[in-house]
């Protein structure tokens, strides 16, 4: 198991539990003590948690924050699912990171989960990530250029010509309505698929973040092909032949965990 996916976990038991001891993650999540120490180390730096003797309890300002998360979620009406799939996405940016978020109701849930992350740039066109972050003081948020579309929520350019900015991301995080292993990937608005092109372009990696229900489905547009991926993040339902296709191809794989 990778780190980024036990501190993912340590995290839903602190939110679910408040407080957990070392010997307990160490069985939960079977790997030493050792281990699990080092990874509560990493979430104390990052403000999340304080650790105690034998084990760690929920930052105070941690629980101020989920209360503020849960009224935002309440706010923005973000699906239990893509709160799941934006929770195990965030994970994946680093203090300071560039990225884009796209105008998927994933990227807002990955935009609420950036509030204990400091110095991070996001780039996108979804209008609802913009208000999603507007109480964040320690994040940078930047709408790309062109015509609102207030019933979208989103900045339009393909349709009017404009220019993709000239930007560079770290990681950019998409959604796609289809993947398949012999059509690639496909989205079903042309928007997407203009968006979705240009900002391939300009990101050193890309993350597909998506629901398990995608996989062998075709959507209108192709817009990728499936061996160009760097990250998957997605939730339950992925089939085995695609899980066997990125470990081959060296594609990382984060799913959300049940407990």
């Amino acid at each position: 198991m990778f780190q980024i996916e036990r501190l993912q976990l340590i995290k839903q038991v602190l939110r679910e539990q408040k407080s957990a001891d070392v010997i307990g993650l160490s069985s939960y999540l079977k790997v030493s003590e050792v281990t699990v120490r080092r990874d509560l180390e990493k979430l104390e730096a990052e403000g999340f948690l304080k650790r105690t003797y034998g084990g760690a309890v929920l930052n105070e300002t941690e629980v101020s924050a989920e209360k503020e998360h849960r009224s935002t979620e309440e706010r923005y009406s973000v699906s239990e699912k893509s709160r799941e799939l934006g929770e195990v996405g965030a994970e994946l940016i680093e203090n300071h990171d560039v990225v884009f978020l796209d105008s998927s109701e994933c990227s807002i849930a990955v935009a609420e989960c950036l509030r204990i992350k400091t110095g991070v740039v996001v780039f996108t066109n979804n209008l609802r990530v913009a208000e999603a972050m507007e109480q964040d003081q320690d994040n940078m948020v930047i709408l790309i250029g062109g015509r609102v579309s207030h019933r979208k929520k989103v900045v339009v350019s393909s349709s009017f010509n404009i220019p993709f900015p000239d930007i560079r991301v770290n990681k950019a995080f998409l959604s796609v309505q289809g993947v398949d292993l012999s059509y690639g990937l496909t989205v079903n608005d042309k928007e997407d698929a203009f968006v979705y092109q240009e900002i391939v372009k300009r990101a050193k990696s890309k993350v597909i973040i998506m629901e398990g229900t995608v996989f062998d489905k075709i959507g209108l547009i192709k817009v990728d092909e499936i061996t160009n991926l760097d990250y998957v993040v997605t939730n339950g339902g992925i089939l085995t032949q695609y899980k066997k296709f990125f470990y081959k191809n060296g594609v990382q794989l984060h799913q959300k965990f049940s407990l």
